[in-house]
């Protein structure tokens, strides 16, 4: 197995660690969208990451929830949204709606953008690593 500071000190090499320098918002993960309006929040939302590929980071307060990469962050970052109120939907297994229920209030979110998918995950997977979110550990109870 690979040390933890093994991976720090490669993502510090390409200027990827630490994340406090990474784009930064608040989702107001407290905020219930209403059913079947379109409300402002999802819209601002989809705004910070636009149609921007890249890896993401969702803290609470200090500590990691969520590590996860996507060829589009706002719709990423809408769908953690969705997740905190919206049902799971029919015939899917999806855990983060359960686990994001969980936080339905001010989450912050950090992000990178990353063109190449390939080098999204392996950021993704040395930050799950570096960082152990608590949704690895939640994923192991369901």
């Amino acid at each position: 197995m690979i040390p933890p500071d093994m991976y720090i000190k490669f993502l510090k090499s390409l200027g990827l660690f630490p994340i406090d320098k990474w784009n930064q918002f608040e989702a107001e993960h407290q905020i219930e969208m209403k059913p079947k309006v379109r409300n402002n929040h999802t819209v601002k939302l989809r705004n910070q990451g636009k149609a921007t590929s890249g890896v993401y980071v969702y803290f609470d307060c200090e500590i990691c929830l969520y590590v996860g990469e996507s060829s589009n962050l706002g719709d990423r970052f809408k769908d953690h949204y969705n997740e905190s109120w919206k049902e799971n939907p029919k015939g899917r297994n999806y855990k983060q709606f359960s686990f994001f229920k969980q936080y339905q209030k001010p989450l912050i979110v950090k992000w990178i953008e990353i063109e190449d998918s390939f080098d999204r995950k392996i950021v993704e997977a040395m930050l799950t690593k570096i960082l152990k979110p608590l949704y690895e550990e939640y994923k192991k109870t369901i």
